[in-house]
């Protein structure tokens, strides 16, 4: 082997060492850069979720604890409530920063405030809320206040928030809600933080007065 070989060899190896190093550092740079923009979106999502907390406040879950506690929404708090979702997703920190699943769960929660009662999702979900001898009226009250606590529960472990929701246990149809969003409540991070209720302490105004549960439990 000549002298020009070797260098020619040595050369190569150094070139390889150079690019290998260099592709590790962008590697890793990348990686870095990934990681920081998941926290400063979890951070913008953090206010975002604030934001959307305080509006459905109207909804406070313990309204369904029966008139003394403010009772169903009536017509014109659901429209109201309506607009304010509304305003608060087309907002500088809002519905951009909705997780998919979140989102389409928020959808259909905010459009059965005020949609046909035929459209209500899913269906039956009224006709559950009325087992109690509850007028429609009241009844859709009441599931506002249901299926708004259970958007705020799902809002938690998009936080990474694991709680159990206002009310340990879930209808059939409140589970039917959630899952239609894409959200496998059989699966972690929800397997374990909720059980399954009958169609009824849970779902109707002033039966649904149990104990609370869970570190987040007030405001739910």
């Amino acid at each position: 082997m000549t002298l020009d070989d070797s260098a020619t060899i040595i050369a190569a190896i150094v070139s390889g060492s150079i690019t290998g190093s260099a592709a590790i550092v962008v590697g890793y740079l990348a990686s870095s850069r990934r990681r920081q923009l998941k926290k400063d979106v979890q951070g913008r999502r953090l206010t975002a979720y604030e934001g959307l907390w305080a509006v459905t406040g109207t909804a406070a879950g313990v309204r369904a604890r029966g008139d003394w506690a403010g009772g169903p929404l009536d017509k014109r708090e659901r429209r109201e409530l309506f607009d304010k979702m509304t305003e608060w997703y087309y907002g500088k920190s809002g519905g951009i920063f909705l997780a998919p699943k979140t989102r389409e769960l928020y959808l259909a929660v905010k459009e059965n405030l005020c949609c046909p009662e035929p459209k209500i999702r899913p269906a039956g979900a009224l006709e559950e809320e009325m087992s109690g001898g509850d007028d429609s009226d009241r009844a859709r009250g009441y599931l506002a206040i249901h299926q708004m606590s259970l958007l705020r529960w799902v809002m938690r472990f998009d936080l990474d928030i694991h709680t159990q929701p206002y009310n340990a246990t879930l209808t059939e149809k409140q589970k039917e809600l959630v899952e239609d969003s894409g959200i496998h409540l059989d699966k972690r991070p929800y397997k374990g933080n909720w059980t399954e209720g009958r169609a009824r302490e849970n779902a109707i105004g002033a039966a649904a007065a149990q104990p609370l549960v869970g570190p987040l439990r007030t405001g739910g």
